[in-house]
């Protein structure tokens, strides 16, 4: 990317130059552009509340896990618009249901004939995206890091 963080600081530049934004105590935001076809990218870290006392103990009772949030925002008139999602099962259903375009276009394919871990879930609209999209290595990723994977979509 030409231009990473904030005020179009160049991607050479050293890192107290403002490419990680700080949004709260726990969130910090970069933000990258500078790609054909590709608007540009948003990433998020979460990380856990470490700075008081209360937040450490409710992690006893609710562990959670630090959350990075990679957001591509592509260029409307270089790409066709797309509806997948890829999810565990266990949340496919509630997420089709409060999201509009999976909840119009998208229907569930078979999981199976991607090489995924059968605890993931796929609503797509046409199987040709999901078959262009859903390569080998793609799925061989998805499923090296299982344990750390959220959704796509």
């Amino acid at each position: 990317y030409a231009y990473v963080g904030h005020g179009n600081v160049r991607a050479r530049s050293s890192p107290s130059d403002g490419i990680l934004v700080k949004e709260s105590e726990n969130k910090f935001v970069v933000w990258c552009t500078g790609r054909m076809g590709c608007e540009g990218i948003k990433i998020e870290i979460k990380l856990l509340r470490r700075q008081d006392l209360i937040s450490l103990i409710s992690q006893l009772f609710k562990p959670q896990s630090d959350t990075i949030t990679i957001t591509t925002y592509m260029a409307p008139e270089d790409m066709d618009s797309v509806v997948l999602a890829i999810m565990p099962k266990k949340g496919l259903k509630r997420l089709q249901q409060e999201v509009q375009d999976l909840a119009h276009f998208a229907t569930e394919r078979k999981i199976e004939s991607y090489d995924l871990p059968s605890t993931l879930g796929l609503l797509v609209e046409f199987t040709e995206v999901a078959n262009e999209l859903l390569t080998t290595p793609v799925c061989r990723t998805i499923t090296e890091n299982i344990d750390v994977f959220d959704s796509i979509h």
